[in-house]
């Protein structure tokens, strides 16, 4: 009796030992620097500003972005950003609250189900490996629907699966009420992979039929509806069939199909982002490959999870044109795997001292290539480069055990965050006077704010107004017709265009990749004195 009051006692400690582990990763790398993160252009601006719209006009249903509907996405996002400047106040940090909780979300969902299917270590060890996977962090951060979407798309993948296993019409309800909640989010693929996922998996173990008239639930249709129609509607009431063709048709069907070619990439692209996105735990991919095959033999619930992947690689892999996001979703599955493959290995394996090895080499290339191409290298990122391939090189040669490899990858894990939360804080610190600038010009001294030929999304944030494009000198002289002066943002090489303008101030506004663009306050006539 004693005794097992004592394992209980210590499977407790574990589990809020594990607990505290798996929200301290959360912490550090899906949620730290979100305070000195700008908003990137051409994407998280448009969220934020139609939010901060919806916010201060009161029409939540049509989204705006520089006086103009943005059809491209649902309304969700915009609603939980809206919410957040409520709450928080509007700045860029407060526009990530959404992603920053949705990736705590899907932590959670994970840990449920593995510590449900398999055990608490299971679940911690695929927690730690999806908050530490190089695509996550970005996503997690980023002030975009994607995030959000992988949430509900993976709350409804685990509803139906329970609903399947367990036979409770809760699960099934739950399923499509996330199932609507991800059709908000991002529209017909937020239910699409969720369905299909599960149809495949449980058509293949159970019977086309069956999995048919499970899945076609009545009351969950009508949950479905109920919950994901009503806005759709509106805006069909409201903008008639041009949203139709341009959200379904356009964003959805002619981008799949190519007709709309705008990101069009190899057939292995995503191959090639997942294996970037799963840089720390790469040296375990073989192990995983090896566990894969002898589920897939053996038939073992766990190919649920293989199929999940499988099926979102070659979707996605279809599609002609493809952006990284898509296949955020797969990640959830993948870590659960590596999860349950890393949990029941113990001595070492030969594939990890090589594959150290090699990435040890690697990353010391990548080091003195970056030495010689770049000059001034901050001393933080030569310092976390060689940290790098000496956790590398170690690892190689004294992870004798799993147990001894996690916390050194780990490390790796949190040297990177430090090199990019360095990175970022300094281009935030170079930008913020920039930010001053136009924001006193535009709020304080009412001065409108154009764009010279090239635009960029980020001005209509900071300046909160709508902003044009304008070409070429007759053009800047009809403004200054209309406007004493006004703000211009300009790039580098088109300044020679400005040429003989009063100019009082030239503020430097460079992007993230360090192109050269200026903001310019151009004058009608230069004061007196």
């Amino acid at each position: 009796m004693m005794r097992r009051s004592g394992r209980t006692a210590r499977i407790k400690n574990n589990t809020v030992v594990l607990l505290l582990i798996v929200s301290a990763i959360w912490i550090v790398f899906m949620s730290s620097g979100i305070f000195s993160l700008p908003l990137f252009p051409p994407d998280e601006p448009k969220y934020a500003s139609a939010a901060e719209r919806m916010l201060g006009t009161g029409d939540f249903v049509t989204p705006y972005f520089n006086c103009t509907p943005r059809f491209d996405k649902p309304p969700l996002i915009y609603w939980l950003i809206a919410l957040s400047f409520k709450l928080f106040g509007v700045s860029a940090w407060a526009a990530r609250i959404p992603s920053v909780l949705s990736s705590l979300g899907v932590l959670s969902l994970i840990y449920l189900f593995s510590a449900r299917e398999f055990d608490r270590w299971t679940a911690a060890i695929s927690s730690v490996v999806f908050a530490c996977t190089f695509h996550i962090w970005v996503m997690a951060r980023a002030v975009a629907p994607e995030m959000l979407l992988v949430f509900f798309e993976t709350a409804a993948i685990f509803s139906f699966y329970y609903a399947f296993e367990k036979k409770n019409n809760i699960y099934i309800w739950s399923g499509y009420l996330f199932a609507a909640l991800a059709f908000l989010t991002k529209g017909p693929v937020g239910v699409f992979i969720p369905g299909s996922v599960v149809f495949c998996y449980f058509a293949y173990r159970s019977g086309f039929l069956f999995t048919l008239r499970k899945l076609l639930n009545p009351a969950g249709l009508v949950i479905f509806f109920l919950v994901g129609l009503p806005w759709y509607i509106a805006m069909f009431k409201i903008h008639g069939y041009r949203y139709f063709q341009e959200f379904f048709l356009f964003h959805n069907v002619y981008r799949f199909t190519g007709k709309a070619r705008q990101h069009p990439f190899n057939p292995l692209y995503y191959i090639a982002v997942i294996t970037g996105s799963l840089y720390l735990w790469l040296p375990f991919v073989p192990d995983v490959w090896r566990n894969g095959k002898l589920i897939v033999r053996e038939k073992r619930k766990e190919l649920f999870l293989i199929i999940w992947v499988l099926f979102v690689l070659m979707f996605f892999s279809i599609s002609v044109n493809k952006l990284h996001n898509y296949v955020l979703i797969a990640y959830p599955p993948l870590a659960v795997l590596f999860g349950q493959t890393l949990r029941n290995l113990s001595a070492v394996q030969k594939s990890w001292k090589g594959m150290f090895a090699v990435i040890a080499g690697a990353e010391l290339l990548g080091l003195i290539v970056l030495f010689f191409s770049m000059r001034n290298i901050p001393a933080v990122i030569l310092a976390g480069g060689a940290a790098l391939v000496f956790l590398s090189l170690v690892t190689a040669l004294r992870g004798t055990s799993f147990k001894k490899a996690f916390p050194l990858t780990l490390s790796k894990g949190m040297i990177l965050l430090v090199i990019a939360n360095f990175y970022i804080a300094t281009y935030d610190r170079q930008m913020q006077p920039s930010y001053s600038f136009l924001r006193a010009e535009s709020l304080f001294e009412k001065d409108p704010v154009y764009f010279f030929r090239k635009d960029s999304e980020d001005i209509v944030f900071y300046s909160k107004q709508c902003v044009t494009a304008v070409k070429g000198r007759e053009a800047l002289e009809d403004l200054l017709k209309k406007h004493p002066e006004f703000i211009l943002l300009i790039r580098e090489k088109d300044l020679w265009e400005i040429n003989g303008f009063y100019t009082e101030d030239v503020v430097p506004f460079d992007d993230i990749a360090g192109r050269k663009r200026y903001l310019v306050e151009i004058v009608r006539s230069l004061p007196r004195g």
